[in-house]
């Protein structure tokens, strides 16, 4: 009897551990359109639909989808773990996967949606929280009747609480197309408590009907700590192209946006069809409050209306405060380059922007009189562009906004990347005569090459060669374009990067690292 009640304790050992190590290693899970839903999903027996795939997605697990179309909304079934997302993307990047139906998450964290198109459905891609760690990169949505991509922290009308109900969320190098057409919010939507969050380098784009919606990037109901960079957004139906809302209709706790860096976007085309405001628009549409906010290296430009507007809502009985608008260019805007029409605002500053052939004003701050504004270019000067008519913004040489600025609240990098110091230039663009050197040289001020680096472009995990005829002690930095140091080192030849592809900023200075005699180039790295 003793010996069978130890075997029954072993074996219930074993079981446990079974259970506890059943998915300690991860899979791919393979769809196809020639697959079956009764097979077991591997690559010789891939699933049918993909909705099988996701029911089946565990931790760490990635659905792999052969190219074709495939019809139906998707809803994920389950959630990743801390460093092991569930994926879903393509077998082959090479094999586009169009999805006739939207993709749905509700109350699931560790997701990466990779590099699918979604079309003609509501959205096309649909968040829900309370969820954290949510990966949108690479995707393109098109024909949605509502947000190419909405997230939400809870649905709409109900009690967000303490507006932090999903975090650290990246939407990153999307293309959303025709959404919003005909039905309500935004192409991109983050609503009702979004915390921790990152909108970069994606593409919102050809608005159709914006009679209920259509605004391009809009943050509201409760939001802080969000970076908004590098998008392009253009051709909507709607003015606004990134929106800032605090809200607050419903009679729940006031909701707050705050600490939001929006930074390198650009803004144009887009016309006024049911909703009027600028480019870009910060204020409240009821008693939240807007604040801690940076409009840095921007541009927006062909838009009806304006480049920049703060607004007081009619039915806004919250605030706006601590908003700085630091070296963006406002140009051939319909009505006004910088329009302040929120008579209560507090704390708003104005440095280092270029507002150039606006329809009535350059500058409209008529309703405030209690501001900060210095160092604009806003008196019909002639900035003297390098190419207006195409939209070439950056400063030619006498350009009167060239060391105009100044350095406060400025970024150390412009729109491009390029580095600013000393006296930096008004406006998204600082002019450098580096820019007209060669690609693969550095040279001191009096033109004398005083360092070659090569390849550039370099293949990454490559070497990268540094020949110098310089007798100085110089060291190498590299950043990326947000200004991140990533390597300093003294210089040698055959330095070993290990980089991944991408844009970055090599400066050499002296051993001292004095700024004013720092030499920079891009570096190109695939």
């Amino acid at each position: 009897m003793k010996n069978t009640k130890f075997k029954e304790i072993k074996l219930i050992k074993f079981i446990f551990i079974l259970l506890i190590t059943s998915h300690v290693f991860s899979k791919n899970i393979y769809v196809s359109k020639s697959g079956s839903n009764s097979n077991t999903g591997t690559v010789n027996a891939p699933f049918l639909t993909i909705q099988k795939g996701l029911d089946v997605a565990l931790a760490g697990d990635v659905v792999m989808i052969d190219g074709g179309e495939y019809i139906g909304n998707i809803t994920a079934k389950n959630s990743g773990s801390d460093g092991k997302f569930i994926t879903i993307r393509p077998l082959n990047i090479n094999r586009p996967v169009t999805i006739k139906g939207a993709f749905r998450a509700f109350k699931k964290s560790y997701l990466r949606i990779r590099n699918l198109r979604f079309q003609d459905e509501r959205n096309g891609i649909y968040i829900e929280g309370p969820c954290s760690y949510i990966e949108i990169i690479g995707n393109h949505t098109f024909n949605t009747s509502s947000s190419g991509i909405g997230v939400w922290g809870v649905a709409w009308r109900k009690d967000p609480k303490t507006y932090e109900n999903i975090s650290h969320l990246i939407i990153k190098n999307n293309k959303v197309e025709n959404a919003c057409n005909g039905g309500y919010n935004e192409c991109i939507t983050l609503a009702n408590g979004v915390t921790d969050f990152e909108i970069s380098n994606n593409e919102v784009f050809n608005g159709q009907d914006g009679s209920n919606g259509g605004e391009g990037i809009d943050v509201k109901e409760g939001a802080k700590r969000g970076r908004i960079f590098g998008n392009r957004i253009h051709d909507l139906k709607r003015q606004a192209g990134i929106y800032l809302d605090a809200g607050g209709l419903l009679g729940f706790t006031p909701p707050e946006i705050e600490d939001i860096r929006i930074y390198n976007n650009i803004v144009w085309n887009n016309v006024n069809a049911g909703a009027g405001g600028g480019a870009f628009t910060m204020g409240t549409e009821g008693d939240g409050n807007t604040f801690n906010i940076l409009l840095v290296n921007n541009v927006a430009y062909n838009n009806e209306e304006d480049g920049f507007m703060v607004y007081k809502h009619p039915a806004g009985s919250g605030n706006v405060y601590d908003i700085k608008a630091i070296n963006n260019t406002f140009v051939n805007n319909g009505r006004f380059g910088i329009l302040l029409n929120f008579s209560t605002a507090e704390n708003m500053v104005y440095r280092n922007n270029i507002c150039y052939k606006n329809g009535r004003k350059n500058f409209n701050l008529s309703s405030y009189t209690s501001f900060v504004e210095t160092n604009n270019l806003t008196d019909g000067t002639d900035p003297k562009f390098v190419d207006q008519a195409n939209a070439n913004f950056r400063l030619k040489e006498g350009s009167p906004a060239i060391d105009a600025g100044t350095v406060k609240n400025s970024l150390n990098r412009d729109i491009e990347g390029n580095p600013r110091f000393g006296n930096v230039d008004i406006g998204a663009y600082e002019y450098q005569k580096s820019m007209r050197l060669s690609n693969n040289s550095l040279r001191a001020k009096n033109n004398i090459p005083i360092t070659r680096i090569y390849p550039n472009p370099l293949r990454s995990g490559g070497k990268l060669n540094i020949n110098t005829i310089s007798n100085e002690n110089l060291i190498l930095k590299i950043s990326n374009l947000n200004g991140q140091l990533l390597k300093e080192t003294s210089i040698k030849d055959n330095l070993t990067l290990d980089l991944k592809p991408g844009i970055y900023i090599v400066s050499i200075n002296d051993e001292e690292g004095k700024r004013d005699n720092a030499h920079y180039q891009k570096l190109i790295i695939y």
